[in-house]
């Protein structure tokens, strides 16, 4: 029958942290014993360590091997976190979180045995520490002693030019300044009048214009100086426009006249209806005269019709007619002419009858 061992686990913490920077590891220090409650000493055995979190059998965050050997009083010492790892990062343990229970199990050749699970009661500090709560600020230091004054660094590189500041208010008006010397006289000329040719024995700044040099001359006491002279003629400018440039010739009994007629031409007897004012331009002039030369043979019965627009003759319509009205001209000699202006609107003035 295989002889169960009972090892009997002391769990020592050691004061002294073994780190280089925290968290590293931490000692521990068991007792094995038989069954029979003597101490197994001087022996080489396999140690397995494993840290759970929050219960006995809660998860194994972490997990490590040690071959160790016991001494003459079969005390076992290992540096937990320095072992062979098998499971997770001693690192990662988050020893401010929950409780943890650490679990020892041994080989004394016929593979491993748990020999118990136990709580952690006490954190090592260096490993709480590193993930525990922070603790509250503590109270400000006194103020230290100033130190003496360092030495004036370098010349710092130029900025950048800045913008141009606001024009600033005009200042007042400054004092004004004494009244300067009086000048020199200046010299008066005598004006001789228009020659074609230099006056003989001037005197000191006489004048005159020279009508065939088209220049002003004035006598500085040796020769003839120029003080002004006709410029030069300018460029002929454009031909206007003939004021009559479109004709209409009338020798039928009935003639429409158009919107772009500008003198009419009559033979005969005849009705003619005037566009409306408002076909034309405002200020549009037509003119009326009589075909032939002389006075002898008139041409009677001329009327003019004005197509919804007033026939407006000295200030009033003819006759007390309405827009349509009929003017007739009478008995039309050669040396009778007439002409018409519209107003753009609604009415065409006879100005001239």
């Amino acid at each position: 029958m295989k002889r169960i061992l009972n090892i009997f686990i002391v769990l020592v913490f050691i004061k002294t942290m073994v780190f280089a920077q925290a968290p590293l590891a931490f000692k521990y220090q068991a007792v094995a014993r038989d069954a029979s409650g003597n101490m197994i000493t001087n022996r080489n055995v396999n140690v397995r360590v494993g840290i759970r979190d929050f219960s006995i059998s809660g998860t194994v965050v972490f997990q490590e091997s040690h071959a160790v050997t016991t001494n003459s009083f079969g005390i076992i010492n290992i540096n937990i976190g320095n072992g062979t790892l098998t499971q997770g990062s001693f690192s990662a343990i988050n020893w401010g979180n929950g409780a943890k229970f650490i679990e020892l199990e041994i080989d004394l050749g016929n593979g491993y045995i748990s020999i118990g699970t136990s709580q952690l009661l006490s954190v090592p500090y260096a490993l709480y520490a590193a993930n525990g709560p922070q603790g509250p600020q503590g109270i400000q230091g006194m103020q230290g002693v100033q130190g003496p004054q360092g030495a004036q660094g370098p010349q710092g590189l130029t900025g950048a030019q800045g913008s141009a500041g606001a024009t600033g208010n005009t200042g007042p008006q400054g004092l004004q300044g004494p009244q300067g010397n009086t000048g020199a006289n200046g010299i008066s000329i005598l004006w001789l009048g228009t020659f074609n040719s230099p006056p003989l024995s001037p005197n000191l700044n006489e004048a005159y214009y020279d009508s065939s040099q088209k220049k002003s001359l004035v006598w500085n006491g040796s020769a003839w100086q120029i003080l002004a002279q006709d410029g030069a003629p300018g460029p002929v400018g454009p031909k206007g426009s003939n004021m009559f440039s479109v004709f209409q010739y009338v020798n039928s009994a009935l003639e429409d006249i158009t919107d772009t007629t500008d003198i009419v031409v009559y033979s005969v007897g005849s009705w003619m209806v005037l566009p409306s004012a408002n076909a034309v331009a405002k200020g549009k002039v037509i003119a009326f005269t009589k075909e032939g030369v002389g006075g002898t043979n008139p041409i009677s019965l001329v009327y003019l019709a004005a197509r919804g627009s007033d026939l407006i003759m000295n200030g009033s319509t003819p006759n007390g007619s309405t827009p349509g009205q009929v003017i007739m001209f009478g008995n039309m000699y050669s040396w009778h002419h007439q002409m018409i202006v519209s107003d753009g609107v609604s009415k065409w003035y006879v100005i001239s009858f």
